[in-house]
C-alpha cells in the first residue's frame, strides 16, 4: 500500500546510471560519517584493554632482561675481584687481602694525626680511615672521614683494602664499581655521588 507522492527512491531513479551515482554519494557520505563522528566509548575501553594486556605481558619480560643483566655484570665482577684477589695474593706472600695495621703500632693518618690503636679492631678502623681520606682527599672539613668505631671494618669494608691495592697510584680507580653489587641501586647512587647521598 503506497501512499500517493511517497514512492521509494529507486522508483525514481529510471536509469542504471542514476543508480550507480546515487550509491557513490551515498557510500562517501557515510565514510564521512564514520570519519567525523571518531571512536565510541566502547572501542576506546577495548583499545585501552588492548594496551594495558600488552603492557602486563611485556613488564615481566623487561624485569627479566633486568635481572640477567645484573646477573652477568655481578659475575663479572665477581671474576675481578677475584683477578685483584690473586694479584694481592702474589704480591703479599700469598695472604688473603685485609686490614695489616696492628694493635701497638703508631700510624700517621693523611691529616698528620698520630694514632695507636689499643685492639686490632680499631687498627683496622684506622687503616679504614686512612685509606678513605688518601684516596679521596677529606681530610679537613664538613666532609671530612671519620673514624668508624662502632662499625666492623672487618665485616664490611675490607674490599677497600683491596681497592687500594689495585688503584695503587691512581686515585680514580680506587672507587671500583666491581666491589658494588649492580642490583644495589642504593649503594650505586652513594658511589657516584657520596656528599649528595641522602640529603
Amino acid at each position: 500500500m503506497d501512499r500517493p507522492g511517497l514512492q521509494p527512491r529507486y522508483l525514481e531513479l529510471g536509469t542504471n546510471h542514476d543508480w550507480e551515482e546515487m550509491m557513490r554519494t551515498e557510500s562517501k557520505r557515510s565514510l564521512l560519517d564514520l570519519r567525523q563522528r571518531g571512536m565510541t566509548m566502547v572501542e576506546v575501553v577495548v583499545a585501552i584493554a588492548v594496551l594495558v594486556t600488552l603492557g602486563l605481558t611485556i613488564a615481566p619480560a623487561m624485569g627479566t632482561l633486568r635481572d640477567e643483566s645484573e646477573n652477568a655484570q655481578s659475575k663479572a665482577n665477581l671474576m675481578e675481584l677475584g683477578q685483584g684477589r690473586d694479584q694481592y695474593a702474589l704480591a703479599n706472600k700469598d695472604r688473603i687481602y685485609s686490614y695489616t695495621w696492628r694493635a701497638g703500632e703508631t700510624y700517621v693518618l693523611p691529616d698528620g694525626s698520630t694514632r695507636i690503636p689499643n685492639d686490632d679492631q680499631e687498627a683496622a678502623s684506622y687503616q679504614n680511615q686512612e685509606i678513605l681520606q688518601r684516596r679521596t682527599g677529606r681530610i679537613s672539613g664538613a666532609y671530612k672521614i671519620r673514624n668508624s668505631s662502632s662499625r666492623l671494618p672487618h665485616r664490611r669494608y675490607t674490599h677497600l683494602v683491596l681497592n687500594d691495592f689495585l688503584a695503587a697510584h691512581d686515585d680514580s680507580h680506587f672507587m671500583n664499581p666491581a666491589s658494588i653489587d649492580p642490583a644495589d641501586h642504593n649503594q650505586l647512587t652513594w658511589s657516584e655521588r657520596p656528599l649528595e647521598y641522602g640529603s
